[in-house]
């Protein structure tokens, strides 16, 4: 699909949809008002999806989302069992000083989230949604921290052989299979399929690759298709390599990407 059918497409089913799309920035981005709010909005991570994966549907799933930001979140016993830890782009989130964003490495973010029960909307959160659900950051984290190792807990490893080593695969559809690198289970399950410390590789939030640190000389065979998913990724994280352990998470070299 070209890029002006992509926007094309876009126009006409936000509109469908009750949204009002009011023009294209110079840059690129359009301004589309949910709600009486005005967003910025991107469609390059959009189109990026749609080439990559021939889905037609991100643009249904894509408005959905905008759709979703004009929406409450529910009450904080209702909202509990959807809340998690994302991990994001560090230069998406910086342009949101109130959005509950921890760094992890130079490029990538550990936000707190809420995310509906299908995971197709995903709303990072800010002190405004604290205030209102009566709560604080702890009873937040308190609850990433259950949701995250339930997830993990529900996720199982794949383990295969590339060149004489072991390397870990996690087999879940969840948008948040990048982010168990950041819930307190992680550990408990790379220990038992591969040892501790690992070294990671994140470089979009559907893509986990772990390898024993003492199978560095593997990195090589891997960083093509790091840098591929890293490019045309839709929701891309890094092009780092993370080694994790009880110090925590540090990025210890970067893949090259083209300019």
């Amino acid at each position: 699909m070209s890029r002006s059918d992509l926007e094309t497409q876009f126009v006409e089913k936000a509109r469908a949809r009750g949204l009002l799309v009011r023009e294209q920035r110079e840059d690129g981005t359009w301004v589309v008002v949910v709600e009486g709010r005005e967003f910025v909005v991107s469609l390059d991570n959009l189109r990026r999806n749609v080439e990559r994966d021939a889905d037609d549907g991100a643009i249904d799933g894509f408005i959905e989302g905008l759709l979703d930001t004009g929406r409450p979140l529910p009450e904080w016993e209702e909202a509990r069992a959807g809340i998690r830890y994302s991990a994001e782009e560090s230069q998406s989130v910086a342009g949101y000083p109130e959005v509950l964003a921890e760094p992890v490495t130079g490029k990538v973010s550990r936000v707190l989230v809420h995310a509906s029960e299908d995971e197709r909307s995903i709303r990072w959160l800010t002190r405004q949604e604290l205030v209102r659900w009566g709560v604080g950051a702890p009873e937040l984290h308190a609850a990433a921290r259950e949701n995250m190792s339930a997830l993990q807990e529900r996720t199982a490893i794949e383990v295969q052989e590339v060149a004489g080593a072991p390397l870990a695969m996690l087999k879940t559809d969840s948008v948040f299979k990048a982010s168990l690198v950041l819930g307190p289970g992680f550990r408990a399950a790379m220990e038992a399929a591969l040892g501790w410390p690992v070294l990671v590789v994140i470089p979009c939030r559907d893509f986990f690759y772990a390898l024993r640190e003492s199978d560095s000389g593997l990195l090589g065979r891997l960083g093509g298709v790091v840098v591929r998913e890293y490019t045309g990724s839709g929701y891309p994280l890094t092009n780092e390599v993370l080694r994790v352990s009880d110090e925590g998470i540090r990025a210890i070299g970067e893949f090259p990407v083209p300019p």
